[in-house]
């Protein structure tokens, strides 16, 4: 099943390239869950003036050998992935210039300061770490990430990802990443569509070494914390709650990541009971709680969270945090219109 699923794509997207490129040395970066066995292996049975136009060296610069690209693939290498049924098995990609996302990243602050500062920029999530010495680089090659988004629209998910509820972009640092004079830095590519990330780095023994939870697009929740800056709050609390243009908007500054971890409640009592989805009925409410960083960012050194409210009119909102199985951290209640 292996072969047949990864490997028949593997050697027809090598085909492809081979096809489509007409310098006659072209390097292929294998570093990923199952690239360096199969690509490997698809050479072995390619005519040998094939393979020898294909190197494998895992700090080449031309293309990423990866997998699950449905919504990361850029226009230009469309031509080099490999479909079944529309969802993409294999795929060739243009490796990204490392040291150009890296100048262009951290001319902006990081979303996410620890064992990697986390940027996201132009589509792209960047990885950094500075600084990085001999022995972060010797071991480099062994470095794998994972990378998982949430989409905030469940039908944005690509079909094969849809049981699991997330999109699965795991990879290894050696496909999107290199030493840079000092630090080291990858840079991935992110779905298109808005999403949440979690973000992990485990080692050989399957532990985390770090991990990581922000959504993909700050700018969002940056405009809606400029939206109610001069604005009075409906309610305060240990988060600012404001009503505006549709939304619900938590701000709470100055702010930690920590204080952002207990699961926001927000229940949403309609004028009319028919207007509930029939879900809620029996309730008299809508629950519409989520976690803060499937809705949130830490921008600036402030907690900023956003989420539509129901288009029906509103007699009444009680919102606020709680950790599963305790009374509520805080919570106001907010008359309708």
């Amino acid at each position: 099943y292996v072969m047949d699923y990864w490997g028949v794509p593997a050697r027809e997207a090598l085909e492809r390239l081979l096809e489509s490129q007409a310098p006659p040395r072209i390097t292929v970066n294998a570093a990923s869950h199952y690239g360096h066995h199969l690509v490997g292996q698809n050479l072995d049975i390619l005519p040998m003036s094939d393979r020898e136009r294909v190197s494998t060296d895992a700090a080449s610069e031309a293309y990423v050998f990866a997998y699950a690209y449905e919504n990361r693939l850029p226009p230009t290498s469309a031509a080099l992935a490999v479909k079944v049924y529309d969802n993409t098995i294999a795929a060739l990609v243009p490796k990204p210039d490392i040291e150009a996302a890296y100048e262009a990243a951290t001319a902006n602050e990081p979303l996410v300061r620890g064992a990697m500062d986390i940027y996201v920029h132009n589509g792209q999530a960047v990885y950094v770490k500075e600084p990085c010495v001999e022995a972060d680089i010797a071991d480099m090659e062994n470095w794998r990430f994972e990378l998982r988004a949430i989409p905030w629209n469940p039908e944005d998910l690509p079909p094969r990802w849809r049981a699991q509820g997330e999109e699965r972009l795991d990879f290894y640092f050696p496909g999107f990443g290199a030493p840079l004079d000092g630090k080291c830095a990858a840079s991935v590519p992110l779905p298109q569509h808005q999403a949440s990330l979690r973000l992990r780095q485990r080692d050989w023994s399957g532990d985390a070494i770090w991990e990581a939870k922000f959504t993909a697009n700050p700018e969002l929740h940056r405009a809606a914390h400029a939206r109610v800056a001069e604005q009075e709050p409906a309610a305060r609390s240990v988060f600012d709650v404001h009503l505006a243009d549709g939304e619900v908007i938590y701000v709470k500054e100055p702010c930690v990541e920590a204080d952002a971890e207990p699961r926001f409640f927000l229940h949403v009592t309609p004028q009319r009971t028919a207007d509930l989805p029939e879900r809620w009925r029996e309730h008299g409410f809508e629950n519409l709680d989520f976690d803060f960083f499937t809705r949130g960012a830490l921008i600036d050194g402030a907690c900023v969270a956003s989420t539509a409210l129901p288009e029906y009119p509103i007699a009444g909102i009680r919102t606020g945090q709680f950790i599963s199985g305790r009374s509520p951290s805080w919570s106001v209640t907010i008359a309708g219109e």
